[in-house]
């Protein structure tokens, strides 16, 4: 089978040129432009610009939760909602290596084994002592 040759960097590169010639710098005319041309398109966002979106406010996809070392702090939520049951978190991110133990004895790891990676720093092991900013 022939393999096409890839034309992506081309298609990019002659919108950004319609854009700047016909639009001038990318801004609201420009997305108006392109969304004349039937050009799905949008506008970047920075991270605070995007968390106060309407939409992430009426999802409320912004939850505040309990962290062991940090207090309370703000999290992105479930996306996704169910007609019935709970949409939060059942507990906080662990922290490094909080978990590891466990999970590579799960996995058959015998106990000599994951204390000489631990000793080796191959993997991080037991809840680390950090502060707090």
């Amino acid at each position: 089978m022939t393999k096409l040759p890839d034309r992506s960097n081309g298609l990019k590169c002659g919108l950004a040129c319609f854009c700047s010639v016909r639009c001038g710098p990318m801004g609201p005319s420009s997305l108006e432009g392109l969304r004349k041309a039937a050009v799905p398109c949008s506008p970047i966002q920075t991270l605070d610009q995007a968390l106060a979106h309407p939409q992430v406010q009426a999802r409320q996809l912004i939850v505040e939760s309990e962290h062991p070392v940090l207090g309370t702090v703000n999290n992105i939520g479930l996306p996704v909602r169910f007609r019935q049951g709970a949409r939060a978190a059942q507990r906080p991110a662990p922290l490094l290596g909080e978990h590891t133990e466990e999970i590579l004895q799960e996995a058959g790891f015998p106990a000599a084994q994951i204390a000489r990676l631990a000793r080796d720093g191959i993997v991080a092991n037991g809840a680390p002592r950090v502060e707090a900013p």
